[in-house]
């Protein structure tokens, strides 16, 4: 059985017990949207270390919480399109985009079946993908870049944290 398989038959067991959401407020309640990480360790992990429920929050997740033109329309569309007043910037520790390597990237590409045209596309394959060496630095310049944005409205108040995979503790970044 494929995974997508898979994923048909739990949705099939799912739809069992769905509660229509048809009548779930669009704006959260919160006003709040939180960009962070794709990591898979922090899924519904990061919400209840903010003590945020479902309909609190718009999630915005990125590869890094890295911004570049799509991560950035995604941003602002949820500040304006769900009435966001705080947003939070969440980096976390052992981030995959703070240790990732062009080489090795190259190379998985590569055996995956990437042509090396394709590759040769991209002056700098690292600062495409948003690799960074400092977690809590990064937090900050995207903190900046979401602020220094023209789009980004004066009241939209943005801040940074640090989210421990380890403690679980969350640290203001400044």
């Amino acid at each position: 059985m494929s995974v997508f398989d898979e994923i048909i038959q739990s949705n099939r067991e799912y739809q069992k017990k769905h509660k229509s959401l048809e009548a779930f407020p669009l704006l959260p309640r919160r006003k709040l949207a939180v960009l962070t990480c794709v990591d898979m360790r922090l899924q519904g992990v990061l919400e209840e270390a903010l003590g945020l429920k479902l309909g609190d929050a718009v999630f915005i997740r990125t590869a890094g919480n890295n911004l570049n033109y799509g991560e950035m329309r995604s941003v602002i569309t949820a500040v304006f399109k769900y009435d966001i007043r705080a947003l939070l910037v969440v980096g976390h520790e052992d981030c995959g985009m703070g240790r990732c390597e062009e080489n090795q990237l190259q190379e998985v590409m590569l055996q995956r079946g990437i042509k090396e045209e394709a590759l040769a596309e991209y002056d700098n394959l690292e600062m495409w993908l948003g690799c960074f060496r400092d977690e809590r630095e990064n937090v900050r310049e995207t903190v900046k870049k979401l602020s220094d944005y023209s789009l980004t409205p004066e009241d939209l108040e943005i801040q940074g944290f640090f989210f421990s995979i380890t403690t679980g503790e969350l640290q203001p970044v400044t």
